[in-house]
């Protein structure tokens, strides 16, 4: 949802736990995606398309081609019914359209998860994990899910030659500064010590 972009760029109120989805995005702890209809809404809404940073952004990501017409047009109505139950299809506005066509791009790609701040798609969001297979979550709980406990993960074990174990694992923030002593100790180099930590 474009609302999540923005949340992050703007100082909104979910802009810490957007800023921790994109996080997640960097670390490739999640695959984060944009449908088409992304790029299209900033292009409508763009006073300068030659130089606004955030169309420029999601022009050089991967996107999610819009769904065929035909596949819309049977869609779209389904999809109103369920997420603007109040509205008829000639009230939508041009943003509830865009939504619309968000979440068929979703549904269509076969995507995991649609990630979103609007209520209405939220609200309808059991529906269309039922219907359509799409899990709609929203932003704050979202960021939860991908929030790293400091909690370390063993991704090896082997037995020492003196009997005692040695594990594997990543680093938590606590062992950062025994691993900064242990390099400094062996007189690594700054940019070693750096990259290690």
């Amino acid at each position: 949802d474009l609302n999540v972009f923005f949340d992050v760029v703007r100082q909104r109120a979910r802009s810490i736990d957007a800023g921790k989805i994109v996080a997640a995005a960097l670390d490739n702890s999640i695959r984060l995606t944009i449908a088409d209809e992304f790029v299209r809404e900033l292009q409508r809404t763009s006073y300068d398309h030659s130089n606004d940073p955030a169309l420029n952004f999601a022009l050089r990501q991967t996107q999610l081609p819009r769904p065929p017409e035909k596949e819309l047009k049977s869609l779209i109505p389904e999809l109103a019914a369920l997420i603007f139950k109040n509205k008829d299809l000639p009230e939508l506005t041009s943003q509830d359209n865009s939504d619309l066509i968000h979440v068929a791009t979703g549904i269509h790609h076969k995507i995991s998860g649609f990630i979103t701040s609007e209520k209405a798609i939220l609200q309808a969001g059991p529906q269309l994990r039922d219907r359509y297979g799409l899990d709609v979550v929203g932003v704050s709980e979202f960021a939860e899910l991908t929030t790293k406990d400091d909690v370390p993960t063993v991704v090896a074990q082997a037995k020492a030659s003196h009997g005692g174990l040695i594990e594997g694992r990543k680093p938590t923030s606590a062992d950062l500064q025994s691993i900064k002593e242990f390099l400094t100790e062996r007189r690594a180099s700054h940019s070693l010590i750096h990259d290690a930590c």
